[in-house]
């Protein structure tokens, strides 16, 4: 078993004016622990479940997991394990979905648990991301320097992107994708494989956090925000030390985990609109509901205590 309940609950409500904006917080629900580091979270297309992905791997094992969750009650609704470690995650349905580990992706229906697996055929999966019309999957593989897109239906490529040292990949809205790594940050007509621009960088992963803006950042290090047409840094200059993950808020906010704490900020002004310290080692993937009301944060107090902690937002 490697998920249990916890009922020590994080308190804090703050309410924040900036611009238009109002943000009211507060992080009341208990946490959910894990035995394994948590890398992926991802709620359901309605808000209802959020799934949680884990894994570790050692010299002498390796497992993974996921565990789905009602984010109204807490409730379990569904646990499986996994060959190898989980790294990413994504619903296609409310009742789906893909699953990337280090060797293989997935997909798995929550209603008869049943799990369609996919080896990789060579290297490993470094990230993995769903399209918006949950019809294309990007899988991301450093080893073959490349980002592979699939059609998820048929289980077939429909494209590859050569890039060399490639760490992470998104799918954006007109059959763009982004992808980094290896110094280089790309943009991709899907549909051709076309280049259409590139610049140098050094961060490792990226989230698109709208259609017009990509947030970028090295794990644990610098994170920061671009403009989706130029590559260019956002005015004013948006910077994060210490960036473990990042979620896009509907309203122009961008909500950032790292250096055990948990901060939003509007992407207009780039002001402050709430910032906690969640009293642990540090924080990792962070997850937003489609509405951005929920945010899902994965936190660790020690090398073997991982949890999960529901922050609810409101404007």
């Amino acid at each position: 078993m490697f998920l249990k309940s916890a009922c020590g609950a994080l308190v804090a409500i703050l309410v924040v004016c900036a611009m238009s904006v109002q943000v009211a917080v507060s992080t009341t629900r208990d946490s959910l622990k894990t035995r394994d580091p948590i890398h992926a979270l991802a709620f359901s297309p309605d808000g209802s479940r959020l799934a949680v992905g884990t894994g570790l791997l050692t010299e002498r094992n390796e497992r993974g997991g996921i565990v789905v969750i009602g984010t109204q009650d807490g409730k379990e609704i569904c646990r499986i394990e996994t060959e190898t470690e989980v790294r990413d995650l994504a619903f296609v349905t409310n009742d789906e979905l893909v699953v990337g580990e280090r060797l293989a992706w997935s997909r798995l229906d929550l209603r008869t648990r049943k799990i369609e697996r996919h080896i990789v055929d060579r290297g490993a999966i470094s990230d993995i991301d769903l399209s918006r019309g949950d019809v294309a999957l990007a899988i991301a593989n450093t080893a073959k320097g490349e980002v592979e897109i699939i059609d998820i239906k048929r289980a077939q490529t429909i494209q590859r992107l050569r890039h060399q040292g490639v760490s992470g990949v998104s799918l954006a809205a007109d059959d763009i994708a982004v992808t980094v790594g290896g110094a280089k940050l790309a943009v991709w007509k899907v549909e051709t494989g076309a280049l259409l621009r590139e610049t140098q960088h050094q961060s490792g992963r990226l989230v698109i956090v709208s259609p017009s803006w990509l947030f970028t950042w090295r794990p644990w290090g610098m994170g920061e925000l671009r403009k989706l047409q130029t590559l260019s840094m956002a005015d004013p200059r948006l910077e994060f030390e210490s960036t473990s993950g990042a979620a896009f808020l509907s309203y122009d906010a961008l909500a950032v985990a790292g250096q055990g704490k948990c901060e939003i900020r509007s992407m207009k002004t780039g002001e402050l609109l709430w910032k906690k310290h969640l009293n642990v080692r540090s924080v990792g993937a962070i997850a937003a509901s489609p509405d951005g009301r929920v945010l899902a944060v994965a936190t660790a107090t020690t090398s073997s205590d991982y949890a999960v902690a529901i922050v609810t937002v409101s404007k």
